[in-house]
């Protein structure tokens, strides 16, 4: 499986806090309750504005798609099957990435994602380039302490090569902290925390060819 840079998708700072945009057609949902701002969940499990009765389109603000309407990137590949709260902020390479609307626990967090071939996100280490998540929160990501005496950070697909306790990313000791077994990135940084604290979440899955 391919991998995002983790660097290059969250390493774009800002001096404002992070305002996400609530605009129709951007979100997926399901129930009453679950979209953002004053948008109200649709029949096709999409976000829409209260009181409309159009249906959102397959490309929406010319990239981030819904599972009700897969993004496109500009060679006809799509990111299908977003997971549900979520809203697709990127599709770099080979890769597409979607954004929580909510705050979970991680083991949450990694059960919302899990589903239509995406996953918590997994990033390989390499140099940046750009970003795409809010730079002034936490978000959890896929990264992970083992049990037993190793201590060591692996990522849940076990796709990428564990992250050393020497890693320049990370912020303070990761394994300080008994209970500190998940890791949530903030900025460019690594931070080990408790899976019990709630945060929002980055998905990760790999691109479909259009058409299939």
């Amino acid at each position: 499986m391919r991998v995002l840079n983790l660097v290059a998708t969250l390493s774009v700072a800002s001096a404002a806090c992070y305002s996400p945009s609530f605009k129709p057609c951007q979100f997926t949902c399901e129930g009453a309750t679950t979209c953002p701002g004053d948008l109200t969940c649709g029949a096709d499990r999409v976000c829409h504005a209260r009181g409309a009765t159009d249906s959102c389109s397959a490309v929406v603000d010319g990239g981030s798609g819904t599972d009700g309407g897969p993004g496109r990137d500009g060679g006809g590949s799509v990111c299908t099957n977003v997971p549900v709260e979520t809203k697709l902020v990127s599709m770099p390479g080979q890769q597409c990435l979607s954004l929580s609307i909510n705050a979970e626990k991680w083991g949450a967090a990694k059960n919302k994602c899990g589903s239509g071939g995406w996953e918590l996100a997994v990033f390989s280490v390499a140099p940046p380039v750009a970003g795409e998540l809010p730079a002034t929160e936490k978000i959890w990501i896929g990264l992970e302490r083992s049990s037993g005496t190793s201590m060591t950070w692996n990522w849940i697909d076990g796709s990428q090569p564990a992250v050393a306790l020497t890693d320049s990313r990370w912020s303070g000791a990761p394994n300080s902290g008994l209970n500190n077994v998940t890791a949530a990135v903030f900025g460019p940084m690594l931070f080990s925390d408790n899976a019990s604290t709630t945060y929002r979440f980055a998905c990760t899955k790999g691109l479909t060819a259009a058409g299939n």
